[in-house]
């Protein structure tokens, strides 16, 4: 029966890349490992710490982007201060990869806007994080993790996926 061998492994699959949260938090520290090869790669973990962290919040994510993607993913590279209208407009004259970046855009963007997100990564990269609307926080985590924690409130709620993060699905368990 393939309908009872599919709710099987969903099941099963469930084991693996759900992760029960309580709530939101202030701020999240995100490795961006194994997805680390490009600022196009670093979508799925971005995504995955955005769920995690709070309207108005902020991401620190830590990725080497040792690879630059601005000639494949122009649009993706160039998303900073564009709006969601901005992206649909580009979709109409866009080829195949244009509309690929817009695609992913169009899911990041609203989290983009509503959240301060902080790269760290191999100094190259520097340009494509911030067309990409990021800050750029230099190359060494410890000094970026510093800095951002004496900036911040001391209140402040952290939560920290240290790997595959773009594996996990955070299950929000209000109870």
């Amino acid at each position: 029966e393939p309908s009872a061998a599919y709710k099987k492994a969903v099941e099963c699959a469930k084991t693996v890349y759900e992760v029960k949260v309580s709530r939101q938090v202030d701020c999240v520290v995100c490795s961006c490992f194994p997805c680390e090869q490009d600022i196009w790669q670093t979508q799925k973990p971005l995504l995955t710490a955005c769920m995690l962290c709070r309207e108005g919040g902020t991401v620190l994510l830590l990725s080497r982007c040792p690879d630059l993607v601005d000639d494949q993913h122009p649009l993706f590279c160039r998303a900073a201060g564009k709006t969601l209208e901005d992206v649909e407009r580009s979709i109409s004259n866009a080829g195949l990869r244009e509309a690929i970046d817009a695609g992913a855009l169009m899911g990041l963007l609203p989290f983009l806007q509503s959240r301060k997100i902080h790269f760290v990564s191999e100094p190259h990269a520097r340009k494509e994080i911030e067309g990409f609307g990021c800050h750029y926080e230099g190359n060494n985590p410890k000094i970026a993790i510093e800095s951002l924690a004496a900036s911040l409130p001391k209140e402040t709620v952290y939560g920290v996926i240290k790997s595959h993060a773009g594996d996990i699905v955070p299950i929000f368990d209000c109870e």
